[in-house]
């Protein structure tokens, strides 16, 4: 059986840090390209916007949020790690909640539009999105409960695309 990464930029784009298209590295919440939220400020990734919004719901105090503003993806994963160990488990505090969802999809959002060559280049693509991980001698892994970033994406670029 084929592995899903030996088709990525050939009939998909693999949402992913490792991913084999620019694309899908750019569109990946650990890629550093800023945005700003209109609310919250400026974030130098999606990743730290993620972290931002799950503590936020857990009330830890502005100095902690202000933290999650200033941190790359990779050092916002490893302090959220450090504040909470179990933060990444499962669905911790509603992390896969339709507010929290839709507050993603905003940063997401914002983070294609105030980039332009970020936003050329997904307009201008055709293949679908997809979102797994890839691992040295496993088979890759698409985790069920995050397939609303590709599917938001989809819809993104139709809305971007005029369709």
């Amino acid at each position: 059986m084929s592995r899903l990464s030996n088709r990525d930029g050939i009939d998909h784009i693999n949402i992913y840090s490792k991913g084999k298209t620019q694309l899908g590295k750019m569109l990946s919440n650990m890629y550093e390209l800023s945005f700003t939220h209109p609310i919250y400020g400026k974030f130098p990734s999606v990743e730290s916007f993620w972290y931002f919004n799950k503590f936020r719901r857990m009330n830890v105090g502005d100095q902690i949020l202000f933290e999650f503003r200033k941190l790359s993806g990779f050092e916002a994963k490893k302090r959220a790690r450090q504040l909470d160990p179990e933060i990444d488990n499962g669905d911790k505090f509603n992390g896969q909640s339709r507010y929290f969802k839709q507050e993603i999809q905003k940063g997401l959002r914002l983070k294609v539009i105030q980039n332009d060559a970020l936003k050329r280049s997904f307009v201008l693509s055709k293949l679908p999105f997809k979102h797994y991980y890839v691992f040295f001698e496993e088979n890759d892994y698409e985790p069920e409960e995050y397939q609303w970033i590709p599917k938001y994406f989809e819809s993104l670029r139709d809305e971007l695309q005029g369709k």
